[in-house]
């Protein structure tokens, strides 16, 4: 392993210098969780309308809810989910 040494001025305009890089980066592509999402998975959807799994599985039965499944998992659109909330409203 080879140890480099630098003085401690310089390593803290690297350190300022990466911060500054990370906001710029961070205005260009935003975390997910700031993203306005499409779909949602059923976890998601649980969780924002305060209901459980089985309600969520009785409203994609019942036609309240549209979903598409890929693979195993169901994936719902947010807008649906959205109009779905104003409506328990």
């Amino acid at each position: 392993m080879e140890v480099i040494t630098i003085e401690k001025h310089v390593f803290e305009s690297m350190i300022a210098k990466l911060r500054q890089l990370a906001e710029k980066v961070n205005e260009v592509y935003p975390p997910k969780k700031e993203l306005n999402k499409e779909w949602m998975d059923a976890a998601e959807v649980c969780q924002l309308l305060n209901i459980s799994k089985r309600t969520l599985q009785y409203y994609r039965h019942s036609g309240k809810i549209s979903h598409t499944m890929i693979g195993y998992k169901n994936f719902f659109k947010t807008t649906e989910v959205h109009k779905l909330l104003n409506e328990k409203k």
